[in-house]
């Protein structure tokens, strides 16, 4: 299997595996890696398959976007579009603005994804 990225660091965990930071090119992503359940159909587990489906069918500013799938038989991994920060870095870099403001137009980025996503029936 060719290799599409070159993992940096590990930038985060769950219940559902790891997130690791990488280059794609000359794109950083964010690495969504899953492991193997072996119960589950494929041993991709049924959230998985929906993630997948749903943000690769999605257009929205204001939503991730999958850039690629890998499946091996060890792991899935999704590589998606990487910010660089958190919401809260992301509130501070407009210090300008009042917190009421910062938050409204924070509050209504939220509320545009979760338009589109109800427009779509999700």
């Amino acid at each position: 299997m060719e290799v599409l990225y070159k993992r940096e660091c590990k930038i985060g965990e769950g219940g559902y595996g790891s997130v690791h930071l990488a280059r794609m090119g000359d794109q950083k992503v964010a690495i969504k890696e899953y492991k193997i359940n072996k119960k589950a159909i494929l041993g991709i587990q049924p959230e998985v398959i929906r993630e997948i489906c749903l943000l690769s069918s999605m257009s929205h500013f204001n939503i991730v976007h999958i850039k690629s799938v890998q499946c091996t038989a060890e792991k899935t991994e999704i590589a998606m579009e990487y910010g660089g920060i958190n919401l809260r870095q992301y509130a501070n870099k407009i210090p300008y603005l009042t917190r009421v403001n910062r938050a409204k137009i924070i509050s209504f980025q939220i509320l545009s994804g979760i338009a589109y996503l109800h427009n779509l029936n999700i």
